[in-house]
């Protein structure tokens, strides 16, 4: 843990110093950016001692938190000051909503690092590792059913949803529509591979267990770097593949714990080389061309400090994005309306329940971006969302609970022993953390869709399942610090 926090403190300070002799590129509304890095570098050296020394609850939750926090508050403002990227644009954002978001970002960073210290001070502590025998809670043959189900779905209307390795670079087909139709067989479509995989895997784990062959672990690697290297068409590829790179991450050194290191380092290595593919499709309009080195060399000059500072920004809520937020939002007039939807509309099934017309806050702000010709595309963060509708003294409250909601979601995942749950549980989790500076409708879309679709399926297989069969392990076994088993 000596190396994270000397890494710490070296770019934090690089950072500070970067901001200090560039600071005459950083428009004075937006200065108290200069301290962030300072700030900072002083609470996540005191978190990751923590880290280091205690053995508790939450610490996924606050490490993820921590790799967040450095991109926005030690990277941003480093590649911000050297490209001059913290300048007032004047259409969607002015020196005033500047000024506030530099301020509730800071204040915000404050009390998260708080409330992580907490968390990690707080937390029951373990004195021994768990090693849970995996089963599944449905039937095999039912999982199979639906499997060929959502592939046949897939051949018959999904075929422009997926592929491998690869993006369409004809400039067809190059994003999905994304009506309520389209978004529901995209989702049974999505299951069918989940249970695939967690079908395939628990097979290949029963093996292990049953002869400790380590050709096990390698074809259970295999198939979820297989399954990483299937991309999804639509916008959102890249964070997909890295949601299923966190789920996998949770799930197999569970499952191989004497493998893990292998696991971690092939995982990350493929995972590396398709988000850096899709980086370069997105970044560089790859579909233009004719190859993805041809788009490379066409913008290598496009990668700058300015190209790292809006790529933060826009997909990690940094400080100008922030500002936007808060700028667009005082000139829709957003009500307590707005915010029913938000919940209603974002709970699946409610949303068909209950209809309305009018607009979630993402919705509307969208609709003020595109001039009324689309409802998604840019997004809104936790801490203008709750400056818009708690005040700004109650404004950090929705990131709040967006890592108090990981940190039980995690917590609970120590304690399941059933594959298929472990597995939908850990997807949700994945995405919730990695949203955890998103506005709470952005994370209750995605983990109610999942919750219930998911439940839903392994619930009807659950019906089916034998019980008590010769196959199945029951229990759990602890391991001591020296890595022996006991039962």
């Amino acid at each position: 843990m000596k190396k994270y926090i000397g890494t710490i403190f070296i770019s934090s300070m690089a950072s500070f110093v970067i901001c200090l002799i560039c600071k005459d590129r950083i428009d004075p509304s937006f200065s108290l950016v200069v301290i962030y890095p300072i700030i900072y570098g002083f609470f996540s050296m005191l978190l990751c001692n923590m880290l280091g020394k205690q053995r508790g609850g939450g610490r996924v939750t606050v490490s993820i938190f921590l790799v967040l926090q450095w991109l926005r508050n030690v990277l941003f403002p480093a590649a911000a000051a050297i490209s001059g990227y913290l300048r007032i644009d004047g259409k969607l954002f002015d020196a005033g909503s500047a000024s506030l978001a530099s301020s509730i970002c800071l204040y915000e960073l404050v009390v998260t690092m708080m409330l992580c210290f907490f968390v990690l001070q707080f937390s029951k502590k373990k004195d021994t590792d768990w090693e849970f025998d995996y089963t599944l809670s449905g039937s095999k043959p039912v999982y199979w059913i639906y499997i060929v189900f959502a592939f046949a779905l897939f051949l018959w209307r999904g075929r422009d949803m997926y592929s491998f390795l690869k993006l369409d670079l004809t400039g067809v087909n190059v994003s999905v529509s994304d009506d309520s139709a389209n978004a529901l067989l995209r989702t049974m479509i999505g299951y069918g591979l989940t249970f695939s995989v967690i079908c395939i895997v628990n097979h290949l784990y029963v093996r292990y267990k049953d002869t400790g062959s380590r050709t096990y672990v390698w074809c259970c690697l295999v198939i979820c770097l297989l399954r990483l290297c299937i991309i999804s068409s639509d916008s959102s590829s890249r964070i997909a593949v890295i949601y299923s790179l966190g789920t996998f991450l949770l799930v197999l050194p569970r499952m191989f714990p004497r493998y893990k290191s292998v696991i971690l380092l092939n995982l990350a290595i493929v995972s590396s080389v398709i988000i850096g593919m899709l980086t370069v499709y997105k970044l560089f309009n790859a579909f233009l061309y004719s190859s993805y080195s041809e788009a490379v060399i066409k913008h290598s000059d496009d990668m700058n400090a300015w190209s790292i500072a809006s790529q933060i920004n826009v997909n990690f809520y940094g400080v100008q994005n922030v500002a936007r937020n808060l700028f667009v939002s005082k000139r829709l007039d957003l009500s307590a309306g707005n915010y029913l939807a938000d919940v209603v509309q974002n709970i699946f099934g409610l949303k068909y329940l209950f209809r309305s017309n009018t607009l979630t806050t993402t919705a509307a702000y969208n609709m003020y971006i595109y001039d009324g010709r689309a409802v998604s595309g840019h997004l809104f963060s936790s801490i203008a969302h709750g400056a818009v509708y708690y005040s700004y003294l109650l404004c950090p409250l929705e990131t709040v609970i967006n890592i108090l909601a990981g940190v039980f979601i995690e917590n609970r995942l120590n304690m399941i022993k059933k594959l298929d749950s472990f597995f939908i549980l850990c997807s949700v989790y994945i995405r919730g953390v990695m949203t955890m500076f998103a506005c709470f409708p952005m994370a209750l879309n995605y983990s109610s869709r999942t919750l219930a679709v998911g439940f839903l399926i392994i619930g009807f297989a659950a019906l089916f399942a034998r019980r008590g069969s010769a196959k199945e392990f029951a229990g759990y076994r602890r391991m001591d610090r020296y890595g022996g088993v006991k039962r």
